[in-house]
């Protein structure tokens, strides 16, 4: 399956997805190339009751539909059912348990083969799950403008950390500058990925939170959380630091370059004086 995700700025462009199937069975391949079956994708999305199924005789077809009819998670289900009554079937492919059974009748539109079943979240943005920006905001906590300590709110579809009102300001005023984001990326932003994973999963896995279901698809895959669990607490300060990239070494690199600036300059210094 080869997902296509629509540009930002084009949305009125479709969700499309290819689909190329390699089934390996030439006694069912052959009753599809004969019309008497047929590859079937059954398309289901629970969030706006949408339904469809989709029968062709190719291997390779594609699958489109409108942004609005859809919503968070879609549900695929890849099948080869058949289109007639098929009298006496055997398949040779079948497993053994079922090879001494004797033929029997196929009745129209039951299926001959499963193939895969899927999953692909629409509310998602698939080539944004790299950068933070996709699961966390940050915010300034104007409900409690008399709160002095920054909270982090996991109970929505973003991660929301709240600053208090002067210590928004200031972020906004600072966070521009490329060499503060090691410290934010160390600190606040450390702090509130902590916060969330201790959080991750309280709900079920059916009613996950976006930013949720968009850390499960980086933990798929990347290998570097292969061994690590989110649903533990004792992983969540490791998972964190690698959804970050280490910030805490790289906060210690910075502060170094800082400091040879720093050492660098007084040397200058001093030699404008002894001169």
């Amino acid at each position: 399956m080869i997902p296509h995700i629509p540009l930002k700025e084009r949305i009125a462009d479709p969700y499309r997805w290819e689909f190329k199937i390699s089934l390996n069975n030439p006694e069912i391949e052959q009753l599809i190339a004969e019309r008497r079956a047929s590859y079937m994708c059954e398309i289901k999305c629970s969030a706006t009751f949408f339904r469809l199924g989709v029968n062709t005789p190719l291997s390779h077809f594609t699958v489109e539909l409108l942004r609005r009819w859809v919503n968070r998670r879609i549900e695929f289900a890849l099948w080869v059912v058949a289109n007639e009554r098929i009298p006496d079937y055997r398949n040779s492919k079948a497993d053994p348990d079922y090879i001494d059974l004797e033929p029997f009748d196929v009745e129209k539109g039951s299926p001959l083969a499963f193939l895969k079943a899927f999953h692909w979240d629409a509310d998602l943005c698939y080539e944004d799950l790299t950068s933070l920006r996709s699961i966390l905001q940050i915010l300034p906590n104007t409900e409690n403008p008399d709160e002095d300590l920054v909270l982090v709110d996991t109970e929505s579809d973003y991660v929301r950390v709240y600053l208090p009102t002067a210590q928004y300001e200031e972020f906004v005023r600072v966070s521009a500058r490329p060499e503060i984001a090691n410290v934010m990326h160390s600190s606040l932003i450390l702090f509130a990925l902590q916060t969330a994973l201790i959080h991750y999963g309280e709900n079920g896995p059916d009613n996950q939170h976006r930013w949720e279901r968009a850390l499960d698809l980086i933990f798929q895959r990347d290998e570097r959380f292969a061994n690590l669990d989110p649903t533990k607490k004792e992983d969540a300060a490791e998972i964190a630091q690698k959804l970050l990239n280490n910030p805490l070494k790289r906060l210690g690199d910075s502060l170094s370059g800082l400091v040879r600036s720093d050492e660098a300059a007084g040397e200058e210094v001093e030699d404008e004086q002894g001169e």
